[in-house]
C-alpha cells in the first residue's frame, strides 16, 4: 500500500515559462551557502500584490498558474486519502508562488517562483554521484557554454523545468518543487554592468539560432564523482 509522499496518481508537470524578469540568478556556478551539495537557482517574477493585498498574476503566467493550482490540488487529494486522524484534518498546501521579502524580512509585494537544481546528486539506482548543471541558451536557443558575464536582476529569461509534488511529514504539508532544467536568456542585464535591450525576439540576446523547448533540455551530468 502506498504511503504519503509516494505519488502514483499525481504526475510531475514539465513546464516552460513565458519570458519574465528574473532576480538572483545563480545558474553559472553552484551556491554552497545553504547546501553542501551545491545548488543552482533563479527567481522568476510572476506577478505582484496591489495596495489591498490582492495577488495580481501577470496575464502571460495565468495558464501556468492554472496548471500549478490543478496539480497542487491533485497532490493534496491524493495525500489526504492516505492520512488518518489529526494528520488528515490538518493537511495543508504550500504554493510554489510566494511573496518576496527584503533583507529585513518585510514583504515587497513581488510574487515569484524559484526554480532550483542540486549540483551533486546521488543516483538511487546505482548509488553513484553525479554533478549536474542547468543548460543556458541565448534567445535563438544556441547553448552558451562559457559565459563571460553574470546575469543580473531584471534580466529577461524563460525557464524550462519540472513541477514535482512532495509531502513533508514534519509540518504536514503538500507542495510542488520547481526543478530547474534550462534557462533561455532573452535580455541580459549584466551584474554591475549595462543592459542590452530587446524589443523583438529577433533582436534578443543571441550567439546563434535555434528554438527553445523544441527538445527536452535534460540537465547535463558534467562529471561523475
Amino acid at each position: 500500500m502506498a504511503t504519503a509522499g509516494e505519488f502514483t496518481k499525481t504526475s510531475s508537470v514539465k513546464v516552460i515559462t513565458p519570458k519574465a524578469h528574473v532576480k538572483w540568478a545563480k545558474i553559472l556556478e553552484p551556491d554552497y551557502k545553504f547546501d553542501a551539495n551545491g545548488t543552482f537557482s533563479i527567481m522568476v517574477i510572476v506577478g505582484n500584490k496591489d495596495d489591498k493585498g490582492n495577488i495580481r498574476i501577470l496575464p502571460e503566467f495565468e495558464p501556468l498558474v492554472k496548471d500549478i493550482n490543478a496539480t497542487l490540488t491533485d497532490a493534496f487529494n491524493e495525500t489526504v486519502e492516505l492520512l488518518k486522524g489529526a494528520k488528515k484534518a490538518s493537511l495543508s498546501e504550500v504554493s510554489p508562488i510566494r511573496e518576496e521579502e527584503d533583507s529585513d524580512g518585510n514583504p515587497t509585494g513581488v510574487m515569484y517562483m524559484r526554480f532550483k537544481m542540486t549540483h551533486k546528486v546521488t543516483s538511487k539506482k546505482d548509488g553513484k554521484q553525479y554533478l549536474l548543471k542547468p543548460k543556458l541558451v541565448d534567445s535563438k536557443n544556441v547553448e552558451i557554454k562559457s559565459p563571460n558575464f553574470l546575469i543580473g536582476n531584471d534580466s529577461v529569461c524563460r525557464i524550462q523545468g519540472e513541477l514535482s509534488p512532495y509531502y513533508k511529514a514534519d509540518n504536514n504539508t503538500v507542495g510542488l518543487s520547481c526543478r530547474l532544467q534550462a534557462v533561455q536568456l532573452n535580455k541580459l542585464v549584466e551584474y554591475n554592468a549595462v543592459a542590452f535591450d530587446e524589443d523583438e525576439d529577433e533582436d534578443g540576446f543571441t550567439t546563434g539560432e535555434g528554438e527553445f523547448g523544441s527538445e527536452v533540455a535534460t540537465p547535463t551530468a558534467t562529471s561523475r564523482v
